[in-house]
């Protein structure tokens, strides 16, 4: 066997040879893969198959919006959770991530919106009053296959980064520039629940600056553990300062600021330079299964579910660290 310059002396400990190192390699993956099928495994299931979840594009106030929905006609209504994107991610990027949420019985909406001249796709806080109102009106005369299974009495509001900073000021009557022109915010009634996605509200560079949130509905924070963008610390510090329970934080083993999207750093968006070790694969489907229960425990009142999100899920999924207050 040759021999190993100093370099390589923390490796030496657990691999001899450069076989036996791709091997550990392997192992490796092997025990996150089995990490993650235990998660799964322990976790309440989605109500749907992959298979039974469809894709279609409308118009909501001019805006080009896709679409997840379950397609069993099995006489349920379904919740609308609208995700508003990260600045400059085009809403494709987010497919994976829609369509697992829409298994959990949701109809996951994801419009493209340029709220910003000059700074491409950017979101605004007006998008929650323009999707309820479609949601309410033009809905019911469009020829969208889903039109008459959703529950327009409940709605859920997402938010990817810069999406995420507007979906946190309106959770809690906030109109903050640039995610709102003018005065005064008002959430919408039918609004029973927020989810963050990679989101932090200090002030960039210098840090501080968090308001406190006097939040309407219940808020879940989930945080790519080597984030560089949204830095956990920010967004550990955002979620302190949420003032009115119930609320939890979910910190993500590995994922990084693109944890959500279908690849990591999507083209034309700000790149986090911090590389994810957790696959994007196994990211999504951790961001969907945390968001997915927590919206069931909140806007369907399942137990199963709220139970995951406030007492057992931190124990039975080995890639999270959980936060939570009831």
């Amino acid at each position: 066997m040759g021999r190993f310059s100093s370099s390589f002396a923390p490796l030496f400990l657990m691999c001899v040879s450069f076989s036996t190192l791709v091997a550990c390699s392997n192992a490796d993956d092997a025990l996150g893969a089995a990490q993650h099928q235990a998660a799964l495994s322990a976790a309440p299931s989605p109500a749907y198959a992959a298979g039974r979840i469809a894709m279609v594009s409308a118009k909501v106030n001019g805006d080009v919006t896709d679409f997840y929905y379950p397609t069993p006609r099995d006489g349920a209504l379904h919740p609308l959770a609208l995700l508003l994107q990260g600045a400059k991610v085009d809403k494709q990027y987010y497919s994976s991530f829609a369509k697992n949420l829409a298994r959990y019985g949701f109809v996951v909406a994801i419009p493209n919106h340029k709220g910003i001249p000059l700074m491409g796709w950017t979101p605004m806080q007006s998008q929650i009053d323009d999707m309820l109102s479609y949601l309410k009106g033009s809905l019911a005369s469009s020829s969208l296959p889903f039109k008459t299974r959703v529950d327009t009495a409940k709605m859920a509001i997402l938010g990817h980064s810069f999406g995420g900073q507007a979906v946190a000021y309106a959770a809690s009557n906030l109109c903050r520039m640039p995610t709102c022109v003018g005065f005064s915010y008002r959430l919408p009634s039918e609004v029973k629940a927020a989810i963050l996605l990679g989101v932090s509200l200090e002030l960039p560079l210098i840090g501080g600056g968090i308001p406190n949130q006097d939040n309407l509905v219940p808020v879940a924070f989930l945080q790519g553990g080597v984030d560089g963008k949204s830095k956990p610390t920010g967004t550990l510090a955002t979620y302190n300062k949420v003032q009115n329970p119930p609320k939890v934080y979910v910190e993500i083993a590995g994922a990084n600021h693109y944890n959500v999207c279908n690849v990591n750093n999507p083209s034309g968006a700000d790149k986090d330079k911090n590389a994810p070790s957790l696959s994007q694969s196994v990211s999504i489907e951790t961001n969907a299964r945390w968001s997915g229960l927590f919206l069931r425990a909140h806007l369907l009142e399942d137990a199963e579910a709220y139970e995951y999100i406030y007492a057992d899920g931190d124990a039975l999924d080995a890639r999270v660290t959980v936060q939570s207050m009831e």
